[in-house]
């Protein structure tokens, strides 16, 4: 009975181990729903699903590391860099949406960390 206990907790560590990314893809999941709700505007404006699975996946993906930094900013410039070329216009766009991307990697750190 204790070998087989032993080797279901043995086989359930592997498979949370190799699996971290279903918790963070919940996780970005429903802070999306969450900041859907309250920022439509952006998801309107391809800050959507699309967005956080691809271009902004490396970005998020630090949080789980731990790192905070300038992610907000690196997101928002992200963002700006799939739809905008000119330098003035994206420096402008990027100030105009860091609060709103550190709003949303805030609603993904929480996500995580009720996950956890």
């Amino acid at each position: 009975m204790n070998n087989a206990l032993s080797i279901r907790n043995f086989v359930g560590s592997k498979i949370r181990a190799e699996s971290p990314g279903r918790s963070f893809e919940h996780a970005v999941d429903e802070a999306l729903q969450f900041f859907s709700k309250e920022h439509p505007e952006w998801v309107a404006a391809l800050f959507d699903e699309h967005f956080l699975k691809n271009a902004g996946r490396p970005i998020l993906l630090r949080l789980v590391e731990g790192s905070m930094g300038s992610l907000a900013e690196q997101l928002a410039g992200a963002w700006v860099d799939q739809i905008y070329t000119s330098h003035r216009v994206r420096q402008d766009l990027v100030h105009e949406f860091k609060p709103v991307a550190a709003r949303f990697l805030q609603s993904v750190q929480m996500a995580l960390q009720n996950k956890a």
